[in-house]
């Protein structure tokens, strides 16, 4: 990459449909369950604070670029490069907390829609690893490094967890959780009475959704 070189529009591409797509789909959930069918549930509202944090790291992304993001690191200032660092640290934090609401929006959703003892039980074991999972990366992350100004600032003398090894194991996590809560519901959906054809486009339609 030369200098003045910049993916900033490849950011702004994804990131502004993406939140336009997710304030859409939010927006008619909320209007469908509150105004129409007056079942405004928990689930409906982890939806809405999911919504407030993805849309806060879109626009710690959208800050970002106004500092660094999609240019090389080497062409950076100093202190653009500083900041640049804390508007990723931030986003971080951001996007783990915008994961685990997600998921805990979709186990809640599960949890109204399959009434059944066994299966919301389940569900409530989901929930707690789901919860455990997400707390422990949030503040493993917030704490990286210590001093936290160290994670932004190469001129403070600070200890850091091996940044790159530590998302992966963040990322293979959060990553066993997804495939955890999207096979949840496949056992009660292939023992429905449908045709094998119905069965695999409720499934289909069950991933779909969950993407």
């Amino acid at each position: 990459m030369k200098e003045g070189d910049t993916r900033a529009p490849l950011l702004l591409g994804v990131v502004l449909p993406l939140l336009l797509l997710t304030f859409t789909v939010v927006l008619l959930r909320v209007y469908t369950r509150a105004v129409l069918l007056k079942q405004f549930g928990a689930d409906d509202i982890w939806a809405v604070l999911s919504m407030v944090f993805i849309t806060s790291c879109s626009f710690g992304i959208l800050l970002g670029i106004k500092y660094g993001f999609g240019r090389h690191q080497r062409f950076l200032t100093e202190e653009d490069s500083r900041n640049c660092f804390k508007v990723f640290y931030v986003s971080i934090i951001l996007y783990l907390v915008s994961l685990g609401a997600i998921k805990t929006t979709l186990l809640c959703q599960y949890y109204r829609a399959f009434a059944t003892n066994k299966m919301r039980t389940v569900l409530l074991v989901a929930m707690v690893l789901v919860s455990a999972w997400s707390i422990s990366q949030i503040f493993l992350n917030i704490f990286i490094c210590t001093p936290i100004a160290a994670f932004w600032d190469p001129a403070i003398q600070g200890k850091c967890v091996p940044k790159h090894p530590m998302w992966y194991i963040t990322a293979a996590g959060n990553i066993a959780t997804d495939i955890i809560i999207i096979a949840i519901p496949l056992p009660v959906v292939m023992k429905l009475k449908l045709a094998r054809r119905q069965r695999f486009v409720l499934l289909a339609v069950f991933c779909v959704g969950f993407l």
